[in-house]
């Protein structure tokens, strides 16, 4: 968000290549991918799926040299993840089915106070995964974290491969 707007036409190409293989290689698609400015919207149904995939691109972003398209050394990025009811409805702006609702406000509030190059996710998220099997994933609970704009605080988790 914080790049001139130079070194932003220079990596955008590459970062949504990254993501593009990433999510072609997903072992489960999403059932949603968006983007919009620097930001990136996936929906899954299993939280399994979303924190795999979470991984993978953390994974495939920090194997990237971004200092070759003019970002900043160690430039990385970050993942925030949330579990709860979506609405699934049609988007005549985008001219497609997009999923809304608060839920998705949530995730979209957690993500920017992650620390960079880390996956966070929320209670709910975290108590999800464990639920349905969270069979190579270690959950390390942060604590409370305030969340942008106000949004007021959440209980989140790092994820990590196990």
């Amino acid at each position: 968000s914080r790049l001139a707007a130079a070194n932003v036409a220079a990596s955008q190409p590459a970062f949504w290549s990254t993501v593009a293989a990433e999510t072609a290689a997903a072992h489960v698609a999403p059932d949603f991918a968006n983007t919009w400015g620097d930001g990136l919207y996936l929906v899954w149904d299993a939280p399994r799926d979303a924190a795999a995939f979470a991984l993978r691109l953390r994974g495939a972003m920090q194997s990237t040299d971004w200092s070759a398209f003019g970002l900043p050394e160690g430039s990385r990025i970050r993942v925030g993840l949330h579990a709860g009811p979506v609405f699934r409805g049609f988007d005549p702006v985008i001219g497609r089915d997009n999923f809304f609702g608060a839920s998705v406000t949530r995730a979209a509030r957690i993500e920017p106070v992650t620390p960079p190059g880390t996956v966070f996710a929320s209670e709910a998220f975290a108590a999800t995964l464990a639920a349905t099997g969270r069979d190579g994933f270690l959950l390390e609970y942060v604590g409370r974290v305030g969340l942008a704009k106000s949004y007021g605080e959440a209980r989140v988790y790092r994820v990590e491969r196990r």
